[in-house]
Formats: C-alpha cells, sequence, structure tokens
C-alpha cells in the first residue's frame, strides 16, 4: 500500500496540498485507480484532522452508515482500538415498521432512527441519496447535530442534489465526493482515512488491515 501511494502522489496535478486534504484524496485513488478522485473529493478546511481528534479523545463513538457494505469496508482493528461502533439501521425493526407505516424508502426511515438515537454519530453514505438527503432534513429542524459527514452516494438520481444539501452546515465537518461519484467501497475508504490519519505524518498507510 506503501509503495502505491507513493506512485500516486507521483502521478498527482498537485502533490503539495496539506496531509489533511492530501490523505482522502489518496485513499480514494487508491480503491478506485481513477484519478480523477484529486479533483472528486472535497474536504472540508481541516476536516480529518479534527474528526480524526474526534475519535482519539472519544467524543465519536458511533458511526452510522447508509448500507450495510459502507460498514463492512469499514476497519474493524482500527474501531476496536479508539472504542468505536460502526452501525446500519436499514433492517432494524424499528426503522422497518416506520417505513411500512408511513410509506418512505427504509434508507429514509434507517436515518430518522438513526438521528433519534445517536444524533451526534459521524454519518457516512456511499449508496443512498434518499438517506443523505433525509440527514440533511433532520439537521436543518435541529434533530441531528452530527459528529462529521461522509458524502459519497453514487448514480444519477438526485444524488447530486443530495451533496449540495449539505453544504450549507458549515459548522459541520464534511468530505463529499462531488458529483455523481461514489459508492460503498469509497465512502468506507474516506472514513479509513480518518482512522488511519495518524500515518499521514509519515505517508505510511496499511495498518489495521
Amino acid at each position: 500500500m506503501r509503495e502505491s501511494f507513493a506512485r500516486i502522489l507521483k502521478e498527482l496535478e498537485n502533490p503539495f496540498r496539506s496531509k489533511d486534504e492530501l490523505w482522502p484524496i489518496l485513499h480514494a485513488i487508491h480503491t478506485t485507480a481513477d484519478f480523477e478522485m484529486e479533483r472528486v473529493i472535497k474536504a472540508d478546511k481541516g476536516a480529518v484532522a479534527m474528526l480524526y481528534e474526534k475519535f482519539k479523545d472519544g467524543t465519536i463513538k458511533k458511526i452510522v452508515t447508509d448500507v450495510t457494505m459502507v460498514k463492512a469496508g469499514i476497519r474493524k482493528a482500527a474501531c476496536e482500538e479508539l472504542g468505536v461502533e460502526v452501525i446500519c439501521l436499514l433492517d432494524n425493526p424499528e426503522a422497518l415498521e416506520m417505513s411500512e407505516k408511513l410509506k418512505i424508502t427504509r434508507s429514509k426511515a434507517a436515518i430518522r432512527v438513526a438521528v433519534k438515537h445517536y444524533p451526534e454519530a459521524l454519518y457516512v453514505f456511499g449508496n443512498a441519496p434518499t438517506a443523505l438527503s433525509e440527514l440533511a432534513q433532520q439537521i436543518a429542524r435541529g434533530n441531528a447535530s452530527p459528529a462529521g459527514i461522509i458524502a459519497a452516494p453514487v448514480g444519477f438520481v438526485n444524488v447530486e442534489e443530495s451533496k449540495h444539501m449539505i453544504k450549507p452546515f458549515t459548522n459541520i465537518p464534511k468530505i463529499i465526493a462531488e458529483g455523481r461519484k461514489g459508492g460503498s467501497n469509497l465512502a468506507a475508504t474516506l472514513v479509513n482515512s480518518i482512522l488511519s490519519f495518524e500515518d499521514a505524518k509519515e505517508m505510511n498507510p496499511g495498518r489495521h488491515i
């Protein structure tokens, strides 16, 4: 992984970014083999370092994902070391009942349940724009104050719109995969870039794999 990162660095248009900005981009390109990620991945200034410190000091204890594939891609050893639990409520009984009763998608219902129980978690999206839109609405209503948001839903319907909905929340650190690109693997690797930010100092990725 270290050799791969070194090769990626050599091919970047701008390898002289801050470590905070560079680290998630390197992870994204390593996962996707897509150098367009250098332009696609937009992290708020200081977001990666800030979220890493929140993990280290115990402020963030929960990560909520929109789908189980995102959950599966987040490094378990790193989470265990930091005492962090990764949660996906897509199949949660309360969410399933809400979905059926209100005739809304399971993704939306899962986020409504999540903000009720974990309003200050790190929220991560790699699939469902409806889930990201729902979180934006819950924040606007004062029902959620996430520690951070990773926004990487993928596709053509409401994807870009959902990403734009969270941009006004300037007090919440965010990493956004701009445009239509995204996916579960990308969302998970962006989380992993935060969990492993200590390794960015030496450009030595790969712990907890």
